[in-house]
């Protein structure tokens, strides 16, 4: 996403002259995010506490250093234009659902409880999130926020793990619900282009009657609207009783009302209590759901929904994991500017663009390692990737979008450094890699 405007600024950047042109890009830059505040730094991302104003991420952030994060409310927009926070853990304990919503802090994702908002072009790197509630509550907990009330979610992602467990002792408070992305929805909640690589996982509790839910994209959902978006990452419901009742899907554990369009499952989604049979797609869905176009990956015997009320309508192919790999498979995805698919990447199953820089195989090699080479030497650089440029400099500096298009060997003269990235047509760079070379 960070790099979508970036064409139309060149060329102007060039209609303008040299002088003109280096103005253009920063004049560009600056109106883009014109009414935003920049965050660059893990201190940063506590100005967006129980704020309505606009965000965005200048780089990625890594909160490995940072201890324990304690999320808290957002209602404003957060843009992360393509990068990631990286290393996030939450771990502790909330006293319960319905006490989370109306408290400003909690532990759990980025955020506890988003409320007219939007999020979007966003990653969350390897998150460790582990929730336990009250021994009267039950947790609602998800990566990017615990709760989410009239939001949109568009272009993000998750990996890592995101776990909740009730240490409820009362039969009616159940198990609560997790979700790789949202724990808990209500209202209207829209995800397009959203992918789920986190393991969610959903256990505790105590006997008897239980609304708990587990789910690739969300725990549980009224009215939540699903477009092109993708899990592939385990879910698994594990209550510590086997009479406990709950549900577990691929898209949605539980979805009361909304829709699911070209929608897809790569995870496994697995059940160990008394719920209904697991859903690939939505592990129990209400009478007003509707799914169309919807995929899931034959690997159990896991049919689309685990169970319905009737009214429901809809249903879902299963497809072999080599179907699963083919882009014909994802219909309304698009591959060029949203969407990539590699043999080489991900095992061959879709990722966002955004995410390429996240897979080793994204680097270029080069035809000699680093070290010391005759005056003259040829440095070629080559991908086994489909559909993208291999872009690179010898300044020092990471490549962009707009550095020089590798077309032809690079000639050692004197010691060089080579940095190349590969880019979509997008511009959403690969993992940049470093060739330092010095000259006999």
């Amino acid at each position: 996403m960070k790099k979508r405007i970036l064409s139309a600024v060149l060329a102007a950047a060039f209609m303008l002259g040299a002088f003109g042109g280096a103005f253009a890009v920063e004049a560009g830059a600056a109106s883009k995010w014109s009414g935003y505040t920049k965050i660059s730094k893990p201190e940063d991302l506590l100005k967006m506490k129980d704020s309505v104003k606009k965000f965005y991420l200048a780089n990625d952030i890594d909160l490995g250093d940072y201890g324990n994060w304690v999320s808290f409310n957002f209602s404003g927009t957060l843009d992360g234009d393509g990068y990631a926070i990286k290393n996030l853990s939450s771990i502790g304990k909330n006293a319960s659902m319905a006490a989370s919503t109306d408290a400003s802090s909690a532990y759990g994702g980025l955020f506890n409880k988003i409320e007219n908002a939007a999020i979007k072009n966003l990653g969350l790197i390897d998150v460790n999130v582990s929730v336990d509630s009250g021994s009267m509550g039950y947790p609602a907990v998800g990566g990017i926020a615990n709760m989410a009330f009239n939001a949109d979610i568009e272009n993000c992602y998750v990996s890592g793990s995101v776990a909740g467990r009730s240490n409820s002792s009362f039969r009616y408070y159940g198990l609560g619900f997790a979700g790789g992305l949202v724990g808990f929805t209500g209202d209207t909640v829209t995800f397009k282009n959203c992918v789920n690589l986190a393991k969610v996982n959903l256990s505790g509790g105590s006997t008897g009657y239980s609304v708990s839910a587990a789910g690739g994209i969300i725990g549980n959902g009224y009215a939540s609207v699903f477009i092109n978006c993708v899990n592939a990452g385990k879910v698994n419901f594990a209550p510590s009783h086997e009479a406990i009742k709950g549900n577990a899907g691929g898209i949605a554990g539980s979805l009361t009302e909304g829709r699911a369009t070209s929608c897809y499952n790569t995870g496994q989604v697995t059940s160990l209590g008394k719920s209904a049979a697991p859903g690939d797609i939505i592990g129990y869905a209400g009478e007003s759901v509707v799914l169309k176009d919807c995929v899931y990956r034959k690997r159990t015997d896991n049919k689309h929904i685990g169970g319905s009320e009737d009214g429901f309508t809809g249903k879902a192919s299963r497809k072999s994991a080599s179907t699963m790999k083919k882009q014909t498979t994802y219909k309304g995805f698009d591959f060029d500017k949203t969407w990539y698919a590699d043999a080489g990447i991900n095992s061959g199953y879709p990722i966002l663009q955004d995410m390429l820089a996240n897979y080793n195989a994204s680097k270029p090699t080069a035809n000699k390692k680093a070290g010391a080479y005759a005056k003259d030497t040829e440095i070629t650089l080559s991908t086994k990737l489909k559909g993208v440029t291999i872009r690179y400099t010898t300044d020092g500096k990471a490549p962009t979008a707009s550095s020089k298009k590798y077309s032809k060997a690079i000639k050692l003269t004197k010691n060089t450094t080579v940095k190349a990235a590969v880019f979509t047509g997008e511009g959403e760079r690969g993992k940049v890699v470093t060739f330092k070379y010095t000259v006999k």
